[in-house]
C-alpha cells in the first residue's frame, strides 16, 4: 500500500510543477514586454530631442559660417593702408540682410552692427552673441518644448 501511494504522489507531482513553471514563465514573459515597451519609448522621446539639440547645434554652425564668410567677403579689396571701418560695416550689414530671411536671428544684430566690430592697428575683431530657439513637438500628450542655444560668434581678422 505504501509503494501504491508514492507511485501515485510521483505521477501526481509532475503535472503540477510543469503546470507552476508554466504559469511562471508566462508571468515572466509578460513583465518583460511590458518593461520593453515602456523602455522604448522613453528612448523613442530621447532620440526626438537629441535630434532637435542637433538641429539647433547645426543652424548655428551654419550662422557662424555664414558670417564668417560675410566678413571676409566684405574685407575684400581692403588692406591695410586703405581700410575704411564704414565701408567695412555698411559691405557687412548688406551681405547679412541677405540672409535675415533664412536667419531672423541675424536681425537685432544687424541694426547695431558697430557695437560688434573693433579695429585697431590691422587687427579687426567681431565679437557677439546670438540667441537660437528652436521648438518642436515631443508628443501631443506632453505638448510642446524648445531648445535655446546661445552662439558666441567671435574672430579675429588680420589685415595685411
Amino acid at each position: 500500500m505504501l509503494a501504491e501511494t508514492m507511485s501515485r504522489n510521483k505521477r501526481g507531482s509532475g503535472p503540477i510543477a510543469i503546470t507552476i513553471l508554466v504559469i511562471l514563465t508566462l508571468f515572466l514573459t509578460i513583465i518583460s514586454l511590458v518593461q520593453f515597451n515602456s523602455k522604448s519609448n522613453d528612448a523613442e522621446a530621447e532620440l526626438k530631442n537629441a535630434f532637435f539639440v542637433n538641429n539647433v547645434y547645426y543652424r548655428a554652425a551654419q550662422i557662424s559660417f555664414y558670417i564668417d564668410q560675410s566678413a571676409r567677403s566684405s574685407l575684400s579689396g581692403m588692406s591695410k593702408s586703405n581700410f575704411d571701418e564704414s565701408k567695412f560695416v555698411y559691405n557687412l550689414k548688406s551681405r547679412l540682410a541677405l540672409a535675415e530671411s533664412i536667419y531672423p536671428e541675424l536681425s537685432p544684430l544687424i541694426q547695431n552692427l558697430e557695437n560688434y566690430i573693433s579695429y585697431s592697428d590691422g587687427s579687426l575683431s567681431i565679437s557677439m552673441k546670438i540667441g537660437i530657439r528652436e521648438y518642436y513637438e515631443i508628443d501631443l500628450k506632453e505638448g510642446s518644448d524648445y531648445v535655446d542655444y546661445e552662439l558666441n560668434f567671435g574672430r579675429t581678422y588680420i589685415i595685411l
